[in-house]
């Protein structure tokens, strides 16, 4: 299921708790962390709802909606402080990523790494 791309980013993450994917697009890193026990659980996020419902459609193929769940929003808005300890923000440019997490800095902070 993942691209190259997506699997050179899968292979960082290491054992967490709670995975965010940012800009998930289609959710199949979340999917894959999840479904090889890399996470207990893992947010989905994304700005757009067309990428969500596409992610939804997905993780509703491997009976995940009840370990993934799905947001709407920009950057790391969209999780809490100490929500997740681990965070991908992968697949658009530098500045934006830069922006992110500038944007949202604490969050940023307070997870274990960033991917």
């Amino acid at each position: 299921m993942l691209s190259s791309r997506l699997n050179a980013v899968y292979k960082m993450i290491e054992k967490c708790n709670c995975l965010a994917d940012i800009g998930t697009d289609h959710g199949y890193i979340p999917i894959e962390a999840v479904k090889n026990k890399l996470t207990d659980k893992a947010i989905a996020s994304d700005i757009k709802i067309g990428p969500i419902e596409v992610a939804k459609r997905n993780i509703e193929k491997y009976g995940f909606l009840n370990k993934i769940d799905l947001r709407v929003g920009p950057g790391l808005s969209t999780l809490s402080n100490k929500e997740a300890d681990v965070v991908v923000i992968a697949g658009m440019g530098g500045n934006l990523i830069a922006d992110i997490i500038k944007n949202d800095i604490d969050i940023a902070r307070n997870c274990n790494y960033l991917i």
